[in-house]
């Protein structure tokens, strides 16, 4: 995309089919993980496309908050958000690392993976339920 301001502060923009498959925030590659890794999880969702509406909603939360755009990061906070519990980011851990200014991508993912049995349970039995339709 190629952006152009005119002295009149008028612009435009030119889009090129160079950029065609270049994403910042990989949605469908997640979509297509969370639906493959998680489907039984997924039930109350009619098929991948109504999936994939809602994790575009819960993606564009997920980089306004956090600035989350690596893929391993984003597919674990799918993850967590679709099978654990809508509003994971309100435990006082997880919002923690997801605020810490030193974040490196893929360190959320990493995280995520190393959490116990237990705490993905506690933060289901005390969260809200998963898959939240109305995120955003």
């Amino acid at each position: 995309m190629r952006r152009q301001i005119y002295p009149d502060e008028h612009f435009e923009i030119a889009l090129s089919r160079k950029l065609l498959g270049q994403t910042r925030i990989p949605i469908i590659e997640t979509t297509r993980w969370l639906y493959r890794q998680h489907r039984d999880a997924l039930t109350a969702y009619r098929d991948i496309y109504e999936v994939q509406r809602v994790l575009a909603k819960v993606a564009k939360t997920a980089w306004i908050k956090y600035r989350l755009e690596d893929r391993r990061d984003l597919q674990q906070y799918m993850f967590l958000y679709f099978t654990v519990a809508s509003n994971f980011d309100s435990d006082p851990d997880i919002a923690a690392l997801l605020a810490s200014p030193g974040r490196k991508p893929g360190d959320f993912a990493a995280a995520v993976e190393s959490l116990s049995p237990e705490t993905v349970a506690r933060l289901k039995v005390t969260g809200t339920p998963p898959g939240d339709k109305v995120a955003g």
